[in-house]
């Protein structure tokens, strides 16, 4: 005979699944709306594409792939698994024997060790992740009496420093063994147009970290009047990009061993990228041929003598 009371019984095991996919769903929506009020959507065509990739295939589908990617797919599939029997181990625990415990643990065990094989790989970087973390979480500690502000973007490093502190932060950047910042990869200056009172130019310095295989960027504000400290005693490639920062911007670095122009020739007068510049040149520097080098001559305009007739045409219309 069908017994009304075990049925409810049993319903009543499933209760903790029917709460956890409820909360689930309650967070899900939650986190849902939140995107849509606060994140700039932007679609576009490629968003909005039919293939998860976001572009249209290209090439063979027989192509050779990194093995990462079949690593991942496997590591996913198994995860979900294992969701599946956490469901069943929780309703039914405390009738588990020991051999179904023994069963569930080494399940798990054989998942840990699954994952850390895939670790070991390289299918996921997050022994770099974490490594880069520590290594910015270190830096932070050291030098956050000279920076102003930080941030951590794709696990690339940003700060923010005054002109005045740049050397000594630099010196720590290099000199310490756990940052490895000792490559200058560029030097890149950003005219703000005066919309900060801070400064007018945004000078980017911008190096490779080799513990990490990551960037780290400084960034220093400075105008027209201020002079930026040379970083040569420390990185020996600045001297191209500080005379490059000098010509087309006209910021000054003192202590530069040979601060003089790099793009223009030495009769410029101003600076090209403040578009400061006079449009009427008086030097023409060119290769003569005859010198075998570089020559300077004065720069003359001639006109060929033009005969103008200022009768109008019009007055000579017959009607």
């Amino acid at each position: 005979m069908f017994n009304c009371e075990n049925l409810n019984l049993g319903l009543i095991e499933y209760i903790y699944v029917f709460k956890y996919s409820l909360i689930a769903l309650v967070i899900s929506l939650l986190l849902f709306s939140l995107s849509i009020l606060f994140v700039y959507q932007r679609p576009d065509k490629e968003k909005m594409s039919v293939y998860e990739c976001g572009f249209n295939p290209f090439g063979d589908a027989r192509s050779k792939f990194e093995v990462k990617y079949y690593l991942v797919g496997i590591l996913f599939i198994v995860f979900d698994l294992e969701i599946m029997y956490i469901f069943s181990w929780v309703i039914g625990l405390y009738e588990l024997n020991i051999f179904g415990i023994i069963i569930m643990f080494l399940f798990i065990a054989l998942l840990t060790i699954g994952f850390l094989y895939e670790l070991l790989l390289g299918a996921i970087d997050i022994y770099i992740y974490c490594k880069s973390l520590y290594i910015w979480f270190f830096l932070f500690n050291v030098i956050k009496k000279y920076i102003y502000g930080y941030l951590i973007k794709e696990r690339n490093l940003i700060l923010f420093l005054k002109s005045i502190f740049i050397l000594p932060c630099l010196f720590i950047l290099k000199k310490n063994s756990i940052s490895g910042v000792r490559s200058l990869l560029d030097i890149i200056v950003v005219d703000l147009l005066n919309i900060t009172k801070e400064g007018r130019f945004l000078v980017n310095y911008v190096f490779r970290n080799y513990n990490t295989e990551n960037k780290v960027t400084v960034k220093v504000l400075t105008n027209e009047t201020r002079s930026l400290y040379s970083i040569m005693s420390l990185y020996k490639s600045s001297e191209w990009l500080e005379r490059e920062a000098w010509d087309m911007y006209g910021i000054k670095f003192l202590f530069h061993k040979n601060l003089r122009r790099i793009l223009t020739d030495y009769g410029f007068t101003g600076h090209p990228l403040r578009k400061d510049f006079p449009l009427v040149g008086y030097i023409d520097i060119y290769y003569d041929e005859v010198l075998q080098g570089i020559a300077f001559s004065a720069i003359e305009v001639a006109q060929v003598f033009r005969y103008y007739e200022f009768e109008n045409p019009w007055n000579n219309w017959k009607s």
